[in-house]
């Protein structure tokens, strides 16, 4: 087998700066995708206010983590990754949670968008 098809290091920074330039500036993400926000965070440091990240978490290799403890903790750890200092939507990744589950992380959503960490968030 040759190296068709095989990525450099590179090449994904390449395409990621290429597809900006065509136009595409909302990168969606996760905290479980390995690699990725350390890559957006390299592709678009220096122009963060021209891309929107979304990126999601509640994720743990121990399974779903829907804890208000642990957003903060996941936040925390995007940021760094991205290499900002806020992410514009925030995403809960666990499909079963509780309706009173959802209210406390609701509550200190609304909690980071005031702090400023964060300026949207959703369910998906």
């Amino acid at each position: 087998m040759g190296t068709r098809g095989l990525v450099s290091a590179v090449e994904p920074l390449a395409v990621l700066r290429k597809a900006f330039d065509l136009g595409i500036s909302l990168y969606d993400t996760a905290d479980v995708y390995p690699g990725a926000e350390e890559l957006l965070g390299r592709a678009f440091g220096r122009m963060r206010d021209q891309v929107v990240y979304a990126t999601k978490w509640g994720h743990t290799p121990d399974g779903p983590d829907g804890r208000v403890s642990y957003m903060r903790q996941a936040l925390t750890a995007s940021l760094r990754r991205l290499r900002t200092s806020y992410v514009d939507i925030f995403q809960l990744h666990v499909a079963d949670l509780s309706p009173y589950g959802a209210i406390a992380l609701r509550e200190e959503c609304e909690n980071l968008v005031a702090e400023g960490l964060i300026r949207a968030y959703g369910w998906c």
